[in-house]
Formats: C-alpha cells, structure tokens, sequence
C-alpha cells in the first residue's frame, strides 16, 4: 500500500511543480486529489506520530538559532 500511495504523492508532486502542458481541468482534478490526500496522510497523521514520537526533542532550538530568533512575549 505505502508503494502505491507513495507513487501518486510523487506523481502528483511533480505534477503540481511542473505542469507542463496539462489542460487547465486536468490540473484541477491533480489539485483537487493532492491537496486533500497530503492534508490527510501528512498533516492528521504522520506529523502527530511524530511529535508523539520525539517528544520534547520537537522544540529543541540550537544555541546559535535562538539567539537569531526574536524572542516573542504576551503579557497580561
């Protein structure tokens, strides 16, 4: 199965990044199964298991980044 899923994501990823010359509905019908499928498969469930795998090794941030980085504060 992750063969097959694997192979469309890719499909479609180039397709997406390179259109070529795709009639405008062929891109939509892409589109409309990519966009969907990526918001399922990556975003609901593997970036969860893997925040749920890493643990507090997610919001680790190197030294020399966080002086980089604007330090963000909300008060009351």
């Amino acid at each position: 199965m992750a063969d097959r899923t694997g192979r469309t994501a890719t499909h479609a990823a180039v397709n997406i990044a390179c259109p070529g010359p795709l009639p405008p509905k062929e891109m939509g019908i892409i589109l409309g199964i990519a966009v969907p499928r990526d918001a399922l498969l990556v975003w609901l469930m593997l970036v969860p298991i893997l925040l749920r795998l890493t643990g507090r090794a997610d919001w680790w941030l190197p030294r020399w980044l966080h002086r980089l980085v604007t330090d963000v504060r909300f008060g009351h």
